[in-house]
């Protein structure tokens, strides 16, 4: 029975140190998470090689990838700027900024589609604040300077921070 023991004792030692030294000597492993989620081997956005460092081995596509939200279509392959996100054709989050001169206020308005003035919001925004708003598909905005802006100026899509679906 204590030569059993002893034997099992010795497989089980010889084992531990078996996984410790592989564990310990074996190259890292790339992170696998894109690849799988894509279906794409990890060489459609990484420069050969360059796997293992993230984002600074990522060629023109994987860069195109990460620039449109790790989502692939809008000018994946390129290295021109990618395809902007607004309220035209997606849900999102914008940030509005009071940029006006001489301390004044500024007004924001969000028209929620439908170009129908009479469900408009309106952000009063203080000197220097900055404001993150969720947006719907649809709503555009305007904004002036000091007061309200007239019901005859140009109201815009929002370009989003964030699209979501």
């Amino acid at each position: 029975m204590r030569r059993i023991w002893k034997c099992g004792l010795c497989l089980m030692g010889l084992g531990i140190w078996g996984t410790t030294t592989l564990t310990l000597t074996s190259p890292a492993d790339a992170n696998t998470f894109f690849a799988n989620q894509t279906g794409r081997p990890c060489s459609a956005c990484h420069n050969p090689g360059q796997e293992e460092k993230g984002v600074q081995g990522l060629n023109a596509a994987g860069q195109a990838f990460k620039n449109c939200g790790f989502k692939f279509g809008c000018n994946a392959g390129s290295t021109s700027a990618p395809q902007q996100r607004t309220t035209e054709h997606d849900n999102g989050v914008a940030t509005f900024s009071n940029n006006c001169a001489n301390g004044q206020i500024r007004w924001v308005v969000l028209r929620p589609g439908m170009n129908d003035a009479s469900r408009d919001v309106a952000l009063i925004m203080d000197p220097g604040s900055r404001t993150k708003v969720g947006v719907s598909k649809g709503t555009t905005w305007a904004a002036a300077c000091g007061n309200a802006p007239p019901n005859t100026q140009q109201f815009f899509w929002i370009k989003l921070d964030i699209a979501v679906q």
